[in-house]
């Protein structure tokens, strides 16, 4: 047989277009983006404050009204989004990774979980931020 019969006669690999998303492959996508959206952004925002230290008082109050404003707190916002989720979907990880929550009606409460702790994890923050520091 030729390469090429071999090749023929071989099954393709399925892909996105092939299956339904399901709620795991769908946060093992998250995972990911909001790992690289944490690198970038929060290493970004690490840089600009670090900078804005060593420039001297006047940029380092530039610094801190800018991410006082309505968009710099968004963009904080978004970084503890996904600072909670990357954690928590980061302990379910751990969680597969000892031979547990592989049922799948177990993935689905792992991912539930997941879900409501960000989301938990995320509005306590923020309502600690406001009522005592931003305030």
């Amino acid at each position: 047989m030729s390469d090429q019969d071999i090749k023929s006669k071989r099954p393709l690999s399925p892909h996105l277009q092939v299956y339904k998303p399901q709620m795991t492959s769908v946060m093992s996508i998250l995972h990911r983006a909001t790992g690289v959206f944490l690198s970038l952004f929060a290493v970004l925002l690490l840089l600009g404050f670090t900078l804005s230290v060593l420039m001297g008082a006047e940029r380092y109050d530039q610094f801190v009204s800018l991410l006082g404003s309505f968009f710099g707190r968004g963009i904080l916002f978004a970084l503890s989004v996904c600072i909670f989720y990357h954690m928590f979907n980061g302990i379910r990880h751990l969680f597969w990774d000892s031979g547990k929550l592989f049922k799948i009606e177990n993935a689905q409460y792992a991912g539930a979980f997941v879900l409501l702790g960000t989301g938990a994890a995320t509005l306590a923050y923020w309502y600690c931020a406001y009522h005592y520091a931003l305030k």
